[in-house]
């Protein structure tokens, strides 16, 4: 640990005492390695890596996969720049995993001999102090992980999945670090000043800003296989099918019956729907948005031009992201491109992504040529 945050974290130790303050540094290790035999694979499968590589918050999205003349796995943030620099674009190792804040973005990286997590931006709250890396029964004490696997990021908290189990920092001052007793759990999402994990029944629990009832688990819902968090709701798929809760008056998607994967934004949400067989040329998923479109109109209509082969959306405060995987030739010779396309509010530029898809090339974003790109309504 380098000098600074050694500083930072003796200053917190001595006059952050309360939680309430939002800086905890300490870690129940009474659960020791729950995860190891009860939880998935310490790894993520390479589909949900794909999917996790494009994230969008408040006035900012940031992605794996962007085209330079080097690499096909650059990493970028467009839009409102964050406080501090950002997590390093040149970005190694495997099981990568991007999780995004009200201003701060966050990763999983599996360099240096062992999988830790890396965040940059607004550390007001102490959520983009890097967990250490703990190796061994000795460095298992106050703020570390070992081998993370699944992050997560509110407005300005984090959570992670590891060995022990779930492990949240940052702001507290709603209970949203403050972690109940799960038994063996898979998945933790985060939105908001809201923290939800997918236990090791397939059950879903949720801890922090609950005013808006996002505690309130219908009876209904069945086995999760994958949850999100908005502002001030809760969205989960069971069985293929989206059920969501709080804030919500009862949104329903009844196009979406094989959902795999769902984003949550501010005030809406959007899911990739399995509708074909996966294919080595074809994703065989399709994008769909629903929820409260605000004052952006055609938010919640995903564009006809983004779903070939689609691989990722990500639904933000008011404007959503996509990418979509194509064989291109620029830069690199022939190879396969990570094309990307926002729409909705873009005050910030967040919706003016750094590269997009356009049949076999890829053109910026700004004025883009039509022999090339499809019209995008």
């Amino acid at each position: 640990m380098n000098k600074y945050l050694m500083a930072v974290l003796v200053l917190c130790l001595s006059a952050c005492e309360s939680e309430d303050g939002g800086i905890s540094f300490t870690r129940d290790t009474s659960n020791l390695e729950i995860n190891v035999n009860g939880g998935k694979e310490n790894q993520l499968p390479d589909y949900l890596a794909e999917q996790y590589s494009l994230v969008a918050g408040d006035n900012r999205a940031c992605a794996y996969g962007v085209l330079n003349a080097f690499s096909t796995s650059y990493f970028k943030c467009w839009g409102d720049r964050i406080i501090g620099d950002y997590v390093s674009e040149n970005v190694t190792g495997q099981y990568k995993m991007l999780s995004i804040g009200d201003d701060h973005v966050c990763t999983t990286l599996s360099d240096f001999g062992g999988r830790r997590v890396g965040c940059a931006g607004n550390n007001a709250y102490g959520q983009t102090i890097d967990p250490e890396v703990a190796l061994s029964a000795e460095t298992r004490q106050g703020h570390w992980l070992q081998s993370p696997y699944v992050l997560a990021s509110g407005d300005q908290h984090n959570c992670a999945v590891d060995a022990y189990g779930v492990y949240c920092w940052g702001d507290n001052s709603l209970g949203q670090t403050n972690v109940p007793a799960l038994t063996a759990p898979k998945w933790v999402v985060a939105g908001g000043n809201t923290s939800c994990a997918i236990d090791g029944d397939d059950s879903v629990v949720c801890w922090g800003d609950l005013t808006a009832g996002q505690a309130d688990v219908p009876e209904s819902l069945g086995l999760v296989s994958h949850v999100a968090v908005g502002s001030d709701f809760v969205c989960a798929i069971s069985a293929g099918q989206v059920t969501c809760w709080g804030n919500t008056q009862n949104w329903i998607s009844t196009d979406v019956l094989s959902a795999v994967y769902i984003s949550a934004g501010a005030r809406h949400a959007c899911v990739l729907n399995q509708e074909q067989a996966r294919t080595n040329e074809q994703s065989g998923l399709r994008a769909y948005c629903f929820g409260d479109q605000g004052n952006q109109t055609g938010l919640l209509d995903v564009p006809s031009g983004v779903q070939n082969n689609i691989r990722s959306v990500a639904a933000g405060n008011g404007f959503t992201c996509t990418m979509s995987v194509y064989d291109g030739n620029e830069f690199v010779g022939n190879t396969t491109h990570n094309g990307f396309h926002c729409w909705g509010r873009n005050d910030k530029g967040q919706a003016v992504s750094p590269k997009v898809m356009c049949l076999n090339y890829h053109k910026t974003a700004v004025n883009p040529d039509e022999r090339f790109c499809p019209k995008i309504d």
